[in-house]
């Protein structure tokens, strides 16, 4: 197996061109030299594929950071959403249901005047607060029935005490209507709680996700 060679300097003789031979140096690489010139070639790509790896690694752990914390505030924003909403929810049946004893206490003759101080500007403010706050439209048209029914009840009672059988038919409507209204306000809550859970699986995931490529970064360094 014959040696490596290496590059070297030589001179070679040229002839003048007035006759007097001239020295003119000259540089032969040899095998070895060469080999050695690609290999730090071969090093210098590789570290430059690596340099853009950790760039990659860097901006994709930025982005699963970013969806992560977004994910997090919808999931906020959401939790302040239902609770909001299920006070209203909440304020609605319990006025309704006070309304009614105050109609039942006026017909059994245990009070009197006490219809007339029922809070309706709390009840108004609800049902305002309810419409903006969802767009549901079954819930929306219950919410649309319970405040007829109501109504109907009020001047049933109100207008015309001694007509027995209308207002017993309103007083029975009008407990079916928040029944109606429960029904609904629970559907919805069902609904958002549902999606709630989608979205904080969706981040739990993106965390998990950006977790095991910053380990994965640590493991190739």
């Amino acid at each position: 197996m014959a040696a490596p060679r290496r590059a070297v300097l030589q001179t070679v003789m040229a002839p003048a061109a007035i006759g007097v031979p001239q020295l003119i140096p000259h540089i032969v690489l040899t095998d070895d030299f060469v080999v050695r010139a690609a290999a730090g070639q071969r090093v210098h790509e590789t570290g430059r594929v690596d340099a853009w790896v950790g760039l990659v690694g860097v901006v994709a752990g930025a982005l699963v950071a970013f969806g992560g914390q977004y994910l997090t505030r919808r999931a906020e924003m959401q939790e302040r959403g239902e609770a909001l909403l299920l006070e209203q929810f909440a304020l609605l049946v319990a006025l309704s249901e006070d309304y009614r004893n105050r109609v039942w206490e006026e017909r059994t003759q245990v009070a009197s005047d006490v219809v007339a101080a029922w809070d309706l500007g709390t009840y108004r403010l609800a049902e305002a607060r309810l419409r903006v706050l969802s767009r549901e439209p079954e819930l929306l048209a219950a919410l649309e029935v319970l405040h007829k029914k109501g109504t109907a009840l009020g001047k049933a009672w109100r207008l015309a005490p001694k007509d027995e059988a209308g207002v017993e038919d309103a007083w029975v409507k009008h407990r079916e209507a928040i029944e109606r209204f429960v029904a609904a306000s629970s559907q919805v809550m069902r609904g958002r709680a549902a999606s709630g859970l989608r979205i904080l699986s969706l981040g739990v995931r993106r965390d998990r996700s950006r977790q095991k490529g910053d380990s994965d970064l640590g493991h190739a360094d």
